[in-house]
């Protein structure tokens, strides 16, 4: 019974410690934003309603393509 009421009391007092939430309406994200999209930021997963996954971006192209490289990496071992 102790050690419950311990681990009550612990995680009370961390959850309290976590971030704080935002209101997604003050960081500029609405209904409409997800469903048309902001200018080539993917607000949801799949990128729309439908999960089409397709990205209206044109910087990449069948020309371009061959100057694409590894940005970063990270050793995992």
């Amino acid at each position: 019974m102790r050690l419950k009421l311990l681990a009550a009391i612990a995680f009370v007092s961390l959850s309290a410690c976590g971030p704080k939430l935002s209101d997604p309406a003050k960081e500029g994200v609405t209904d409409a934003l997800l469903v048309s999209g902001k200018d080539g930021e993917w607000l949801s997963y799949g990128n729309d309603y439908a999960e089409q996954r397709f990205s209206k971006l044109t910087q990449i192209t069948d020309k371009t393509v061959s100057k694409l490289g590894l940005a970063w990496s990270a050793d995992l071992d």
